[in-house]
């Protein structure tokens, strides 16, 4: 029998460092959580957040529905985007807990999903038989992500959705470098995933769905000659694991926009209507927003140590020889550009997007620390780590963490607090001042219009408030700023002819309240 290898002290030494750094990561994204748990869900993207939350506040007072409410547009109340999963699930924790519990809830189990991501890549590091270092590295690098960081304990989706999407990924891989047919097990498992991941949230998981059926059927539709395992059932089985999902989903989706199309604004947020919005242009695909904000400064910058991470990257072309590591970057690296080719639009405007792309990048910068370990030592790609995680945490103090801690804005909070306390809750609000965002129709606990923008008719609602509201009783009028209240056609008439109301003027809004009493 051969003598065991023995592996020298140093780099022992340095597997031992590289399993504490992934530790050390577990604990930070357990503090950050802590931290924030309780804070408001206004620090970035406060649209999204109480978006979210507001449909899961509903679900605990009137109960699941398919055509579920997230009351902002107005009436009917149901304009539904994705499949509720993580809504739900919220709702179900929360039972009748109180608007804070609601939110420490939906904070925990978005960090949760965020953190559990980590078990179906450790999957695919396993059947693809990577070195042993990829793994904890990945784990390092993703924990540490500013953008994961901060992501992952928001009241959003997007863990959620990157979940079943890795574990979708997770599934296939080992189905893909298999030849054979595989087992029903395998096969219901990743049906499962892929259906709940393009239904969470389609943009994370249809180009991953796409890529992984191309790797499933492309050696058998291409070489079949050459294939001993070309049989009906192999091929059949293998397109049903990519075709399912994206029927359930096109059903799903083609389901909302009917829902939607009843609902007078809600009508100009369906999928045909928002094509251009989501696909973005020819153009866009060309430009710096994309190439320099989304992929140099958002992704290389801010996630994965700007110059020496693109250095990292740039070296692995020429460190690594071993083909199954070639092969495993070639594939994430397509990965993460697939979702900003097609959804180009919505990588350039909203940030948080870039968590459905960014794990790739990271993943594609652990194998590059293997690859640099062949050529080197364990020890030097220990360091090399180490500074790249001091580099995103610098970058995480910049951005980031201002975001977080920055509570200096507490309008929002005051004035839904007025409208709480002081209408009617079976009465709806009407907001001018916030998009069509969430925030009031959330903390307020009140169904609403928040008129968006760019709805055309929106300064004449007023004139037929049942149209839109269902009602002609109101419990608030908010507009921000008070400049506003003199383009609000009928206003004035409004307030003569209903029931006496308070009127208080808050920073620089308006807010009209008709109290309970009345």
């Amino acid at each position: 029998m051969p003598p065991l290898k023995q592996v020298p002290r140093s780099e022992a030494i340095a597997y031992q460092l590289l399993l504490l750094a992934c530790v050390g990561s577990i604990l930070a994204s357990v503090l950050v959580l802590v931290a924030f748990i309780a804070q408001p869900i206004l620090d970035a993207y406060a649209f999204r957040q109480t978006q979210t939350a507001l449909t899961a506040y509903w679900f605990v007072q009137e109960g699941f529905r398919l055509a579920y409410i997230t009351p902002v547009l107005g009436s009917p109340w149901s304009v539904p985007f994705e499949f509720p999963l993580y809504q739900g699930l919220v709702a179900l924790i929360v039972g009748t807990g109180s608007l804070s519990s609601l939110v420490q809830i939906g904070r925990t189990i978005s960090w949760i999903f965020s953190t559990a991501t980590l078990f179906p890549v450790w999957l695919i590091c396993k059947d693809l038989k990577l070195p042993r270092s990829v793994f904890p590295a990945f784990a390092t690098l993703y924990l540490a992500s500013p953008l994961y960081l901060f992501w992952g304990r928001t009241f959003m989706i997007e863990s959620t959705a990157l979940f079943f999407t890795i574990a979708f990924l997770a599934s296939t891989v080992w189905i893909a470098s298999s030849s054979g047919t595989p087992g029903t097990t395998r096969v219901i498992f990743a049906v499962v995933m892929g259906s709940l991941a393009v239904l969470q949230k389609a943009t994370t998981a249809l180009p991953v769905i796409v890529f992984m059926g191309l790797m499933l059927l492309l050696p058998f539709l291409t070489w079949p000659r050459q294939q001993k395992n070309v049989t009906i059932a192999n091929v059949f089985v293998r397109t049903i694991i990519v075709t399912v999902p994206l029927a359930i989903g096109s059903l799903w989706y083609g389901y909302v926009d009917v829902v939607k199309g009843a609902n007078e604004i809600g009508a100009l947020l369906t999928s045909q209507a928002l094509r251009t919005w989501n696909f973005g242009t020819l153009e866009q695909r060309a430009s710096s927003s994309l190439w320099i904000d989304v992929i140099w400064t958002r992704t290389f910058v801010q996630n994965l140590g700007g110059w020496l991470g693109l250095t990292l990257f740039a070296l692995s072309v020429l460190l690594c020889r071993d083909r199954r590591l070639i092969l495993a970057m070639t594939a994430a690296a397509i990965l993460f550009f697939l979702p900003l080719a097609i959804f180009t639009g919505l990588h350039i405007v909203h940030q948080y997007y870039q968590c459905a792309t960014t794990i790739y990048a990271i993943f594609v910068l652990a194998i590059a620390l293997a690859c640099l370990e062949t050529r080197a030592t364990l020890k030097i790609s220990v360091i090399v780590l180490a500074a790249i995680v001091l580099l995103n945490l610098s970058s995480l103090r910049q951005t980031y963490w201002t975001i977080a801690t920055d509570q200096s804005d507490s309008r929002t909070l005051i004035i839904s607090t007025l409208v709480r306390e002081s209408s009617d809750h079976l009465k709806p609000i009407l907001v001018y001042g916030f998009d069509w965002s969430s925030e009031v129709a959330f903390y307020s606990e009140r169904k609403s219009l928040t008129v968006p923008d760019w709805f055309p008719d929106g300064d004449n609602i007023l004139s037929n408030v049942e149209k839109y509201l269902g009602t002609s009783k109101l419990g608030a009028i908010v507009i921000c700023p008070e400049e506003r209240v003199a383009s609000i056609g009928h206003l004035q008439e409004f307030l003569t002819a209903a029931d006496s109301y308070q009127e208080r003027r808050i920073g620089n809004c308006m807010v009209y309240v008709w109290p309970t009493t009345a």
